[in-house]
Formats: structure tokens, sequence, C-alpha cells
């Protein structure tokens, strides 16, 4: 995983957001025809799974939501927020949504455009 190199950049207290694609988490035949993964459990299963392996690194899980950015095949991607602190969580969950909400604003102007 390429958290070690992740953990070792950042600050103790930092805000991580992956952008998580199941259809390359996964190497088994839910992944049907072309990559593409339809099962909304798979969907579940790949986000539980990298929700675990991140907080490992003592980053904890502050939501995630279906990504505004569309996989050109069709595949539904995922933004996960994490953060990482020892002083003021209701700030860290702030700045996650705040963030998120920046995510999609900025896919609806690309889209505008």
């Amino acid at each position: 995983m390429v958290m070690h190199a992740v953990v070792r950049v950042m600050k103790s207290a930092s805000t991580l957001v992956t952008l998580v694609k199941p259809q390359l988490k996964l190497a088994d035949p839910r992944v049907v025809g072309g990559g593409i993964v339809r099962d909304p459990l798979v969907h579940q299963e790949v986000l539980e799974r990298i929700i675990k392996g991140v907080e490992e690194f003592v980053f904890y899980s502050k939501g995630w939501i279906e990504s505004p950015l569309k996989d050109v095949k069709g595949n539904i991607e995922f933004l996960i927020c994490f953060h990482r602190s020892y002083k003021d969580v209701a700030l860290s969950y702030m700045s996650c949504i705040i963030f998120l909400a920046v995510c999609q604003s900025l896919v609806k102007l690309v889209n505008y455009l």
C-alpha cells in the first residue's frame, strides 16, 4: 500500500481525501466485462477494506461520497475523507465536508463549461 509513503510526508494533523476505484481493487469474477463493477455490495466491500487499511495508519474515516467525476466506462468511484489529529475532531469533520462539497461544485462547473 502507498500509505507508508503518504504518512511520511503528512503532518500529524492532516486531512486525506482518497479516490477509490473499486474496479482496480478487485481481481475476481465480480468485475464484469471491461472491468465494470455494478454490484453495490461489492462497492461497500471495497470501501470497508480501504477504510480499514487507512485507519491502521491512525487516520479516521469521516465519511465517503460517490465521486462526482465519472469513470469513462461507467464505473462508480468514491471519495473517502480521512483525518489524523489528536486535537479538534469537529474542525476536521467540517474540513472534509467542505472539501467534498468543493469537489462536487468544481465538477459541475467543468461540466457547465
